[in-house]
């Protein structure tokens, strides 16, 4: 599942470069790991915190853009900020 999951983070966050969403000059490896608190869900992505300053955008915003492409991802029940 992690590697299926971080294939996904990594088209989304390709698609924002495409789009012209996000400034990168390239898509960096994408690190999923389990969340350590069972109410934050099952996984988790430091990714957008890692990009913030390359993208010149806020944490929170880069993670809005990626959730909204990941919104109807097959096999995933849902994705949060």
């Amino acid at each position: 599942m992690k590697d299926t999951l971080q294939a996904l983070v990594r088209q989304a966050l390709e698609g924002l470069v495409d789009d012209g969403a996000l400034a990168l000059e390239s898509v960096p490896e994408v690190l999923i790991e389990r969340s350590r608190d069972a109410s934050h869900g099952d996984f988790a992505t430091p990714v957008a915190m890692g990009l913030a300053r390359q993208a010149r955008k806020s944490p929170r915003e880069i993670a809005e853009l990626i959730v909204a492409r990941l919104g109807d991802a097959p096999g995933v029940a849902g994705v949060e900020v």
